[in-house]
C-alpha cells in the first residue's frame, strides 16, 4: 500500500490533506479518470477519421502518456 501523490487538477477525495491517497481512494480517482475519458466523443471514436481513415480512438497507453494525461484532465479532448 505504497501512497502517491494525486495528479492536478482533478480533486482529492475527501479527508485527504497531505496529497497522498489509500488504495481505494486511488482506484476511486482513477475510475473518475476514465469516465472522464469515456465522455469525450474524440477519445472514444464517435467523431468523423480524417483522410478517409478510421477515427481516432484513445488506448491506455496513449491515455497514460504524460503530454496527453494531463491534456485529458485539462479536458482539451472534450468540446
Amino acid at each position: 500500500n505504497s501512497p502517491y501523490p494525486i495528479p492536478e487538477p482533478f480533486p482529492k477525495p475527501n479527508g485527504v490533506t497531505q496529497g497522498y491517497v489509500t488504495a481505494e481512494q486511488g482506484l476511486a480517482w482513477w475510475r473518475q479518470f476514465f469516465d472522464w475519458a469515456s465522455q469525450s466523443a474524440f477519445l472514444t471514436g464517435k467523431t468523423d477519421g480524417r483522410e478517409g481513415k478510421p477515427p481516432f480512438v484513445a488506448d491506455l497507453e496513449w491515455l497514460i502518456r504524460p503530454q496527453n494525461f494531463v491534456k485529458v484532465l485539462e479536458g482539451k479532448y472534450h468540446r
